[in-house]
C-alpha cells in the first residue's frame, strides 16, 4: 500500500516544535503484535529541483553569526546541530530565527501546499539527534521563554530584519513546481513590511 501524511500547521513557534517531534518515528512503531511481522509499505517521495535545497552550509554557531540571505533551509541544520552539542540557547535562538523566515516566506509564497516546507524541515533536521538531546533542549526551551529569553531573541530578530533571498526552497516544495505552466510563486501585491510585523506578533508573539 502507499501511505500519504499530511501534517496540519500549527499557530506559533512553539506549536512547531511540538508537532514536529511529534511526527518523528519511534522505535518500534511499526511493529504490531508481538512475533508478527510489520506490513510491507510501499512511499514514493516527488521531490523537484531545488525543494528545500540548502544555499549555505551552517553548522552551530551564535546569532551574531546570522545573515539575511540565509534561508530556513540552511538554518534548521545549524539549528540541530546545536541540540546535538547541548548548545540549547544558542539552538533556540536559531530555531527562532528559521521559523520566523519560514513564517514570513509562507505569506509570500503563493502555493499554499508548499508552506509545511518548515514542518518537513524541522523533522528532517532532528530526525538524526539523540532523544534526550531533544528532551533536554525542550525543557531548555521552556526555561528561555519563561526566564525572559523570548524578549531577547525577539530584539534579536529585530535587529537582524526579515529575509533578502528568494524563497525557492519552499515555492520548490509545493505541488505548482511539478505543472507545466505553474502560476506566479509570489503573492502579488505583497506588503513585505506588514508581512515582517505580523511575523513577530503573531508567528513568534514578541512583547510589544
Amino acid at each position: 500500500m502507499t501511505v500519504k501524511i499530511l501534517s496540519r500547521a500549527r499557530a506559533g513557534w512553539v506549536g512547531l516544535v511540538v508537532g514536529a517531534l511529534a511526527l518523528l518515528p519511534c522505535q518500534g512503531l511499526a511493529q504490531t503484535a508481538a512475533g508478527s511481522s510489520p506490513p510491507r509499505v510501499t512511499v514514493q517521495n516527488f521531490a523537484a529541483q531545488g525543494n528545500l535545497a540548502v544555499t549555505h552550509a551552517l553548522t552551530c554557531t551564535t546569532f551574531d553569526k546570522m545573515k539575511t540571505d540565509y534561508t530556513p533551509a540552511d538554518i534548521y541544520p545549524a539549528f540541530a546541530d546545536c541540540v546535538a552539542n547541548a548548545r540549547y540557547q544558542d539552538a533556540t535562538q536559531l530555531f527562532m530565527l528559521a521559523g520566523a523566515y519560514s513564517a514570513f516566506d509562507t505569506q509570500r509564497v503563493a502555493d499554499v501546499s508548499a508552506h509545511d516546507a518548515k514542518t518537513v524541515l524541522v523533522m528532517q533536521s532532528l530526525a538524526a539527534v539523540d532523544p534526550a538531546k531533544k528532551a533536554a533542549w525542550q525543557q531548555a526551551l521552556r526555561t528561555y521563554i519563561t526566564g525572559g529569553g523570548l524578549a531577547e531573541g525577539c530584539a534579536a530578530v529585530r535587529r537582524l530584519g526579515p529575509p533578502t533571498y528568494y524563497p525557492a526552497y519552499m515555492i520548490q516544495h509545493g505541488m505548482a513546481a511539478f505543472q507545466t505552466n505553474p502560476p506566479a510563486p509570489l503573492v502579488e501585491p505583497f506588503d513585505a513590511a506588514a508581512a515582517w510585523q505580523s511575523t513577530l506578533t503573531t508567528y513568534l508573539q514578541c512583547p510589544a
